[in-house]
């Protein structure tokens, strides 16, 4: 992806949701993909892929900023990202089978396609309603047929748990040491809003940069995009001199 591709999916977060920023970004990566092919990897599959590419753009050195829960004292980790890409999980249309609590249960893993419909749903309870609608293929209790939402809550929180260990990528947990006090603690790292982030503050510093140079010199912003990282710096250095 090139720095113009990149500026302009910065700009598309700001006017999409996260999920589908994601799926934007990925596009964008892959323009050999179709939509709907990305739209139907699963979380992990979809989520292991934007590890890629951050690894792509910024390298796989990873700063994770974290208070430990005992001691209150904030916390600075450095890792390497590329370990956080884990072995690929199953497709979100296999299907899967279990029974818990009474319940028999066919459905398949959450994907992409599922969490951006989600996050158009007004309130937190349609979005689970919704994901539930479409990942539970078939349901029934003690072998009369049931709507998925008629499920117990100790069936829901078994079919949540069995996602999990199907799709570990979805729910990426790190394990955290505080040299304080020697605590350890598991963190949920989302690369979701970690990307944005990183890619919302280049994007500034590069802003930033074209302003000043277009002061300096009346250049367009396409020409000074096209320009490489160290020819803008060096530019850069000469104005302020």
């Amino acid at each position: 992806m090139d720095t113009q591709a990149l500026l302009e999916a910065w700009e598309a977060g700001h006017r999409l949701s996260p999920q589908g920023w994601a799926l934007a970004l990925l596009a964008l990566a892959r323009p050999d993909q179709e939509h709907e092919a990305l739209a139907a990897l699963s979380v992990g599959q979809r989520d292991a892929r934007l590890i890629a590419l951050r690894n792509a753009l910024f390298g796989s050195a990873l700063s994770v900023v974290e208070r430990c829960p005992q001691c209150q004292e904030e916390l600075e980790v450095e890792m390497d990202a590329q370990p956080l890409v884990l072995p690929p999980s199953p497709a979100a249309q296999e299907r899967h089978e279990l029974q818990a609590e009474g319940c028999m249960l066919g459905f398949r893993l959450p994907s992409a396609g599922d969490l951006l419909a989600a996050s158009a749903c007004g309130d937190v309870d349609a979005a689970q309603r919704l994901l539930l609608g479409r990942c539970v293929l078939a349901a029934s209790m003690n072998g009369v047929a049931i709507a998925p939402a008629a499920l117990p809550q100790a069936a829901l929180a078994a079919l949540s748990d069995r996602m999990g260990e199907l799709d570990p990528q979805a729910d990426l947990r790190l394990r955290l040491h505080c040299p304080c006090c020697r605590h350890d603690w598991p963190v949920a790292f989302d690369m979701l809003p970690f990307l944005w982030r990183e890619i919302d503050a280049w994007a500034r510093r590069l802003l930033h940069q074209v302003h000043e140079l277009a002061a300096a010199y009346g250049w367009a912003e396409r020409d000074i995009l096209a320009m490489s990282p160290t020819r803008r710096q060096a530019y850069l250095s000469m104005s302020v001199a």
